[in-house]
């Protein structure tokens, strides 16, 4: 067990949610009073609540007059926050506490996933891995390392001046060598 903060429903191996509206993404109509079974942390059943069983031993929530939607996707968060160095220049290594926080303020917020654009691809890649492991909450997290820019002089932010084919290549190594998911 993590000391992730949780809703205590969610601590449960079984819970049923039930009497919300279910508006499910197919494109189908919302669903109104539904019942969804939640067993260790996965839906396994969908129906309607009047003729849904409920299982033995469940948690039962009352969503009556809520709505439910499937997890937000975000495909451009940047989760991996750089401070400002004292000349106003972003630092080149996250500021964990805060990157946590936006974390948890995009999973309170139904975001479950994000698609990480550019960051430290050590610093990243650590988040990522934070999340998955339980360590830290947050949406799973897909992430890129730097971005590959032409080199520039003043570059700032998590981005690596590359002006050749051979340092795109050793660039896109070294990343995917840390294990971004994308480059």
């Amino acid at each position: 067990m993590t000391d992730r903060p949780r809703a205590s429903w969610a601590l449960a191996a079984l819970v049923v949610l039930k009497g919300a509206t279910l508006i499910d993404g197919t494109g189908g109509p919302p669903r109104p009073h539904s019942a969804i079974v939640v067993q260790d942390g996965r839906i396994v059943r969908v129906g309607d609540a009047a003729s849904l069983s409920i299982p033995e031993g469940a948690e039962v929530k009352d969503l009556t007059g809520r709505f439910l939607i499937p997890g937000l996707i975000d495909m451009h968060a940047h989760v991996a926050i750089l401070p400002p160095d004292e000349r106003g220049r972003l630092k080149d290594h996250d500021d964990r506490t805060i990157s946590e926080q936006v974390l948890k303020v995009l999973l309170a917020s139904g975001v479950t996933t994000v698609r990480n654009p550019a960051a430290p691809a050590a610093d990243g890649v650590a988040l990522r891995e934070a999340v998955r492991s339980g360590r830290i909450v947050g949406p799973r997290i897909f992430t890129a390392g730097e971005a590959l820019n032409r080199a520039f002089p003043d570059l700032d932010g998590p981005a690596v001046g590359v002006s050749t084919e051979t340092q795109v290549r050793r660039e896109a190594e070294r990343q995917l060598d840390l294990k971004v998911d994308y480059i």
